[in-house]
């Protein structure tokens, strides 16, 4: 069964450029990381400071493990 998860976070407003100009060029690593952890259908939208995520998967127990421990992700999340 595939679960759909969507969560909100907000930027600080300093922040919103960087966050638009960084997902303008997400790392193909980082994609295939979590095309491989069974993310699918990813989707980021901006709207002022505040970013809705939604992803799909059949775990997301296990996808969120499993990329938390990738140092590509550690990488970019710094």
């Amino acid at each position: 069964m595939m679960e759909r998860i969507a969560y909100i976070m907000r930027l600080k407003p300093d922040m919103v450029q960087g966050y638009k100009e960084a997902h303008q060029h997400v790392w193909p690593e980082l994609i295939e990381a979590g095309t491989r952890a069974g993310i699918r259908n990813h989707s980021c939208f901006v709207r002022g400071s505040t970013v809705i995520i939604y992803l799909e998967t059949e775990d997301y127990a296990a996808a969120a493990r499993e990329l938390s421990e990738k140092g590509v992700v550690k990488r970019w999340n710094a």
